[in-house]
């Protein structure tokens, strides 16, 4: 594809979503973002733009296919003008962006390795990439311990995702929290609902200075749980999107709305912003940092509160990292805290992910 229809395409994509999410920048010494919530016309609309926008001008672009372990012997030596062909390996290899391409390890006889794509659950925005063909992941984290905020109570949660690839470029995903307890002031114990999320991998591509992977991603968030943890059906629409730095940094985001019933019973739609900053500090050891604008990237039990959802913007930042311990497991944790009264006031999870 071409690199001008590609931008121009983005940037407009991108002034239809601050248009729509009415962001508010504040003085310079005061710098916030703040995403309040729309009309579910115009979150539909700037999907719809964004979608066609996509579709025109990505027809061409080079999507990422699955693991493939090169035969050194075969493989040619680079030369001068193969310089520009290295930003695509930087990318590869690179944990965040997805598909982390280490041709030092040996591929599992079912060609589903744990290293690409890596875990959702790893840190807050979602990878653009999907797993192979037939690929599985299970996904589980038994510790998720939050903090209490004006919203809602303290809470700890044991979640697992279940991750399956019906085509290279598309998976089907199962959700839960799991079995969750609730804190003071009414403590109860019971299971967070059911949530059945798709994702597909649309295009990638790279150029001297710019590389990008673009995937889109929904879920649906059901009623079917205790009742204690009944949010209410909950559906969303995320953009994700990875791209490789210089100095061997991932960056990935998600941007997308959530839509959801307030304490009030009215519908609300929600923007949401997760970002992501993560490197290898040694071989299959990458640390991360990252923060979201509302909500995280997978739907959360938490129950409503006191405050309406129109009154609500949560902002959180924080650090984990993620260890590789062979082709099949990866081990993962993050801490994050709550910048606002909206916010738990502190965050901690830690799980692992096995390939299958």
């Amino acid at each position: 594809m071409g690199r001008t229809n590609f931008l121009t395409s983005a940037a407009t994509a991108l002034l239809a979503w601050l248009l729509a999410m009415r962001v508010k920048v504040c003085t310079v010494a005061h710098f916030r973002l703040q995403l309040k919530p729309i009309s579910r016309r115009s979150a539909w609309g700037c999907f719809a733009v964004f979608a066609a926008l996509v579709s025109t001008s990505c027809t061409t672009s080079v999507r990422a296919n699955p693991l493939t372990v090169v035969n050194p012997a075969s493989a040619p030596v680079a030369g001068v003008n193969d310089v520009e062909d290295k930003t695509k390996d930087v990318r590869a290899g690179s944990t965040t962006a997805g598909r982390h391409d280490d041709t030092t390890a040996t591929a599992p006889s079912s060609g589903v390795t744990i290293r690409s794509p890596v875990p959702d659950l790893s840190n807050l925005p979602n990878s653009s990439y999907t797993l192979p063909k037939g690929g599985v992941y299970v996904e589980m984290i038994p510790l998720v311990l939050q903090g209490a905020s004006n919203d809602s109570p303290k809470l700890y949660n044991c979640g697992i995702l279940l991750r399956y690839g019906l085509t290279n470029f598309m998976e089907v995903q199962l959700y839960t929290l799991g079995f969750s307890v609730q804190g003071q002031p009414q403590p109860t114990t019971g299971f967070s609902p059911l949530t059945f999320e798709t994702k597909i991998h649309l295009s990638e591509d790279s150029w001297k200075y710019f590389n990008y992977s673009l995937g889109f991603e929904a879920y649906v968030q059901t009623t079917w749980g205790s009742e204690a943890f009944d949010s209410g059906t909950q559906y969303a629409l995320t953009m994700n999107v990875d791209h490789a730095l210089p100095c061997d940094v991932a960056l990935n985001w998600n941007l997308g709305f959530v839509v959801k019933d307030s304490p009030t019973g009215e519908e609300v739609v929600e923007p949401s912003f997760l970002w992501a900053l993560q490197r290898d500090v040694i071989n299959d050891l990458a640390v991360f940092i990252q923060g979201y604008i509302n909500n995280e990237s997978l739907p959360s039990s938490r129950p409503d509160g006191k405050t309406t959802a129109k009154d609500v913007t949560e902002y959180a930042v924080g650090a984990g990292s993620q260890w590789t311990l062979n082709d099949r497991v990866a081990l993962f944790g993050s801490y994050n805290v709550g910048l606002n009264q909206f916010t738990p006031d502190y965050a901690g999870t830690l799980g692992f992910a096995v390939a299958f």
